[in-house]
């Protein structure tokens, strides 16, 4: 049998029904529920109601017409805001609730708070094991801390860094752990001990926050790599795989653009206004006495006119593949949210427009810019006059379908499928362990180039395709 909730603006229903034929049993009519939350009980089915400071918990057998009896009240803390979205995890009996940007755990059967709160912030998504000794919570976004329990309370057993942007899921008996996103589902075994499993990158979780920059030239010829935030970029021949430049910028890197014999940076001082465009020349092939240089090797430097945007409020940069323009997405001059499209000659400000928000990328052609987040792909159009010398951006509408050029497009030779790479004939090309599988905004193609720029990987990868 199955036990559904489904409510409207103000009554609930619980009702059970026989999952092999499907057949309606029994319906009950409640008062309407904050709380989501139904689960089985040996022969019973309960829920819980929140008022006034308490949880009150009801049951109803799966086969009774009698109805709900409450079975007990759980008191919830003196400062517990009353507006504030409340989780209650029945299996323990705490609930979770945000206040100040932090997420707090409360037991309801002891009273008192089972973590210090620091310990858990961003502790959105939660799951327990069938006994409650054993519980996941993403910490930050890709990062699930375990906990399990102690004669002391509850400590940290695992610090996993996974793909996944959902909540976390322990299997009932404790020993496993899933994890998923879009297009990864990963299994987790839960050691008994407190080192965490081989498959976790602790080096990426020890490093920081440093999610890798990787663009490749219009003709296939060269690859520039740096971190975001980084001062560092180095810039690779792709017939050698060998540095033909490496740039100690003198600023935190955040956009790049290369193309012929030249290395366009976008970089940040570090003070609000202090976004740079700086443009380097690159040695040619073979010339190894020129292949480190500094902020005064530099061709040419321009600020950005209005001073845009501050280091919180970027989103993504791209640069055109001619290197004539910048684009940026996120809160600009004009204070509003949208993209911004720049001239890397005199750092203005060409054009700009509301709504965007997401990964921003040029056409190859570099007469389009598109944007995209998890749930759309727009495009716009960059017409100049001439006469006026007026530059806009020119909404392509809903029905312009993206480029299949772009970079986080699977390249039309090749497709990907469970952890193997294959040519649109059918051969196998290269299978990749899983946690180099390359999700929507961790690869980037060049042609016949696939750079894997997990955050997770040590180093960017990248793999020549034939």
């Amino acid at each position: 049998m199955i036990g559904l909730h489904s409510s409207n603006d103000s009554t609930s229903t619980i009702s059970t029904y026989n999952i092999l034929s499907g057949a309606h049993m029994y319906s009950h009519s409640i008062k309407q529920l904050k709380l989501k939350q139904v689960w089985a009980d040996g022969e019973y089915l309960r829920y819980a109601v929140m008022k006034s400071g308490t949880i009150t918990i009801w049951e109803v057998g799966f086969t009774s017409t009698d109805s709900p009896v409450k079975v007990e009240a759980l008191p919830l803390p003196g400062n517990f805001p009353s507006k504030s979205i409340l989780q209650f995890y029945p299996t323990v009996s705490w609930v979770t609730f945000p206040t100040d940007g932090t997420y707090y755990l409360w037991d309801t059967k002891s009273s008192k708070y089972p973590l210090d709160s620091t310990d858990i912030k961003f502790g959105i998504g939660i799951s327990f094991s069938s006994d409650g000794h054993t519980f996941a919570c993403e910490t930050t976004y890709s990062m699930v801390n375990i906990w399990k329990e102690s004669p002391t309370g509850y400590i940290v057993h695992q610090k996993l860094t996974t793909f996944s942007s959902t909540k976390p899921c322990v299997f009932p008996n404790g020993e496993v752990l899933l994890t998923r996103s879009s297009s990864v589902a990963q299994l987790w075994h839960i050691t008994d001990s407190s080192i965490p499993s081989p498959t976790t990158s602790t080096q990426a979780s020890q490093s920081g926050w440093k999610y890798p920059l990787l663009v490749f030239s219009p003709d296939e010829a060269l690859a520039a790599v740096t971190q975001m935030w980084s001062m560092r970029v180095t810039v690779f021949d792709l017939k050698s795989g060998v540095p033909r430049l490496i740039i100690d910028t003198g600023m935190k890197v955040y956009g790049l653009g290369v193309a012929g014999g030249t290395i366009v940076i976008i970089g940040y001082g570090g003070n609000i206004g202090d976004q740079k465009i700086v443009t380097w020349n690159i040695p040619a092939r073979g010339c190894v006495l020129n292949l480190k240089a500094d902020i005064s090797d530099s061709v040419k430097t321009m600020t950005f006119n209005d001073q845009p945007m501050t280091k919180p409020l970027m989103v993504s940069v791209s640069v055109s593949p001619d290197l004539h323009y910048v684009i940026l997405s996120g809160i600009g001059p004009s204070q509003y949210l949208g993209l911004y499209l720049y001239d890397v000659l005199t750092g203005q400000c060409l054009a700009s427009v509301r709504g965007g928000f997401g990964d921003v990328w040029f056409t190859q052609d570099g007469c389009e810019v598109w944007c995209m987040d998890s749930s759309f792909e727009r495009g716009w159009k960059i017409i100049k006059d001439g006469e006026s010398n007026i530059t806009q951006l020119e909404d392509l509408g809903p029905t312009k379908c993206p480029p299949s050029e772009f970079p986080w497009k699977w390249h039309p030779g090749y497709n990907f499928t469970g952890g193997w790479i294959f040519h649109s004939s059918g051969k196998r090309l290269l299978w990749l362990p899983p946690h180099w599988w390359p999700d929507q905004t961790k690869r980037v193609w060049g042609g016949q180039f696939l750079a894997l720029v997990n955050k997770e990987l040590p180093e960017v990868l990248i793999l020549e395709l034939e």
